[in-house]
């Protein structure tokens, strides 16, 4: 057997396992810290981790004056295709939407919006354009539609995934 390995198992034998770990590892003197101690070291402090990186606001988007185009808004001039509602909803709709981007990690932006009440007669389930045909309000992420009952109330996820500016809702 080694002589080294040989005076490891003794040691390991008389004071336990800690000592054999202690065997392993350099003794401080007064005064030295972890940091900067050892071979190899530069003795500077670490560099303080990059902030996370924020997500980017959908851009593009209708104006809150404007509002969101459905069947009740959507003006001759600059209209790009009808937008229907899709049921006879029994009462106004009068629902609030708010828009998120969302990268390929999760990461969220935060909402922008929000849009409404956005409401036709008694029809439901409309179909919203929120930003002129051919934006990708997200660029290469995506977005996410929040629809509520109320300005400030709570809003609940309607659509993730959209990489344009239509959806139903």
């Amino acid at each position: 057997m080694k002589k080294g390995v040989l005076i490891l198992l003794v040691l390991i034998i008389l004071g336990g396992v800690g000592a054999g770990v202690y065997f392993g590892t350099q003794k401080k003197k007064d005064g030295d810290d972890d940091k900067g101690s050892g071979s190899g070291s530069t003795g500077t402090k670490p560099k303080p981790k990059d902030e996370p990186k924020k997500v980017p606001q959908p851009k593009g988007l209708y104006t809150i004056e404007q509002g969101i185009r459905h069947q009740g808004n959507n003006p001759a001039d600059g209209k790009t295709e009808d937008l229907w509602y899709h049921s006879n909803h029994g009462g106004s709709w009068n629902k609030y939407y708010k828009f998120a981007c969302v990268d390929s990690d999760g990461k969220e932006s935060e909402k922008v919006g929000p849009y409404g009440p956005i409401s036709f007669f008694s029809y439901g389930s409309p179909t919203i354009r929120f930003a002129p045909k051919g934006t990708k309000p997200c660029g290469e992420n995506t977005v996410t539609i929040y629809r509520g009952d109320s300005k400030d109330g709570e809003y609940s996820v309607i659509g993730t995934g959209i990489k344009n500016a239509i959806a139903g809702g």
